[in-house]
């Protein structure tokens, strides 16, 4: 029987916590822009990583970037491989010529495997096997429940809720505080586990949550906050935690 005054609902994020695509965009985009002529080492590919997790966490260049470009999807993301070429070391002058290149390439190449952590079917069951409430919260502006039951998740969770259910994505504390209120738990009875820590964890933790950072890639150095490499690993943690 948990204790009321523990922890008493796990909350996670989906894509790159739960699932992921493999290889992910950005090692294939990392290795076309080194055929390209933009060749980058060990640390600039994870200072690259880290950027694009800040980039999509509703940062001030995102939410700019979604106004001018609105409905245009073609030019927001040729928009987004200048910007990633950029990090990569390419000059301004570089990436504007290469981005159209690299955007035809991730169109007409990328195809990845959508797969699950291999991990994740044993903590879900061990975690509703130990009475925990669970629930998931993706910033996806579009319900999917069915993509959920097609990769076998759906039954393991209390609650499933979407960004677009809220009008806001992470890190905005609203949708934490939605999330929330749907379940029934005070802030300080849950925890939220994500792989971004600048939508996940920053934005679990303004919304009075405790976050833990997911961190399979060991992409961030030394976080304020808790960390899990391994799925299972939240298991011990809430068992020191309670």
């Amino acid at each position: 029987m948990l204790s009321p005054n523990g922890i008493c609902a796990v909350f996670y994020d989906l894509d790159g916590t739960l699932r992921l695509n493999r290889p992910s965009g950005r090692v294939v985009f990392a290795e076309y822009a080194s055929v390209l002529g933009v060749p980058s080492d060990p640390q600039t590919r994870r200072r690259a990583a880290i950027w694009e997790h800040l980039y999509f966490a509703e940062s001030p260049e995102l939410v700019r970037d979604r106004e001018t470009f609105q409905d245009d999807s073609r030019a927001f993301w040729l928009n987004y491989c200048f910007r990633q070429l950029q990090v990569l070391g390419a000059s301004e002058e570089q990436a504007r010529a290469l981005a159209p290149h690299m955007t035809a390439y991730m169109n007409e190449h990328y195809q990845p495997q959508d797969v699950l952590f291999e991990d994740v079917h044993e903590t879900l069951h061990a975690l509703r096997q130990r009475g925990y409430f669970l629930g998931i919260l993706s910033n996806r502006f579009e319900p999917y429940d069915d993509y959920l039951n097609e990769i076998g998740l759906a039954g393991y969770f209390d609650l499933i809720v979407y960004a677009g259910e809220a009008g806001i994505r992470k890190p905005h504390p609203e949708v934490f505080h939605y999330l929330l209120q749907k379940a029934g738990f005070a802030p300080e009875q849950s925890i939220y586990i994500g792989d971004n820590y600048f939508a996940d964890v920053v934005g679990a933790r303004q919304a009075g949550m405790l976050g833990v950072l997911y961190d399979h890639e060991g992409l961030f150095e030394n976080p304020d906050c808790p960390v899990i490499q391994a799925h299972p690993q939240i298991l011990d943690f809430l068992a020191r935690r309670n």
